[in-house]
């Protein structure tokens, strides 16, 4: 029973947390690959540039895949993560989540 609460104490940290860093960045993650763009290497920047592309498609890809389809290693695709300020590619992916989210719902606002 105590592992199960802890489970749903963590679960909830991490939600708030993500809430909270959501709401204090107002700068999308495209928006932080654009701005460091310039301090990125060159397979970086194949990186940056596939993202930029595709990040709309993004948010179930392997790092495997990415680094397949941006032709560049796994390592590198670490390392641009923690360039752009995230602590790994699953941030990375939910950060790209997020931005899609925020897309999504700025089109509807404008919609309606």
């Amino acid at each position: 029973m105590l592992s199960l609460y802890l489970f749903d104490v963590t679960n909830y940290v991490y939600t708030e947390e993500r809430t909270h860093r959501k709401r204090d960045t107002m700068t999308s993650i495209i928006q932080q690959i654009q701005m460091q763009y310039q301090s990125l290497s060159k397979l970086e920047k194949k990186v940056a540039d596939y993202i930029i592309e595709n990040y709309r498609h993004l948010s179930n890809i392997h790092i495997k895949e990415l680094a397949e389809h941006a032709d560049v290693s796994i390592a590198t695709i670490s390392r641009f993560s923690h360039k752009i300020g995230v602590k790994s590619f699953v941030e990375l992916k939910i950060l790209l989540r997020d931005a899609i989210d925020d897309e999504v719902s700025s089109d509807d606002a404008m919609v309606n």
